[in-house]
């Protein structure tokens, strides 16, 4: 690969990189088993956790999710590993320091990469 692609490559993802850390809405990137992968400063905030507390665990495991919406939760998964996208979907989400937040959540899977890229809205 020539020196001018490779440059360019590198700059759609320094602007792609920007775009996702400051975007106003809370996202992350986790893979089809639930795994946090990335996530950018909106999702921090939100949920009081830094990116680095949550990347490489799985959303099912780290209890931010209460029991009875963990069914709910497991579907939009499944439709996600079936190359589906899926929400907008209510949940409550608990905080690190233990307070409750309502997002809206929307994913999209990336089936190629064995992905899926959700929003939250904030609503806190």
């Amino acid at each position: 690969m020539d020196k001018a692609r490779i440059d360019k490559i590198k700059t759609s993802e320094e602007r792609f990189r920007l775009v996702f850390d400051f975007a106003p809405d809370a996202m992350y990137i986790n893979d089809l088993k639930g795994t946090f992968i990335e996530g950018n400063k909106a999702a921090e905030k939100m949920l009081g956790y830094n990116k680095e507390e949550l990347i490489g665990k799985s959303f099912l495991k780290l209890h931010i999710l209460d029991k009875p919406q963990l069914p709910g939760a497991l579907k939009l998964l499944a439709r996600n590993i079936l190359g589906k996208p899926t929400g907008p979907d209510e949940f409550i989400l608990q905080r690190k320091d233990g307070r409750k937040v309502t997002a809206e959540i929307l994913t999209s899977p990336n089936a190629k990469r064995q992905k899926r890229y959700s929003k939250r809205e904030k609503n806190y």
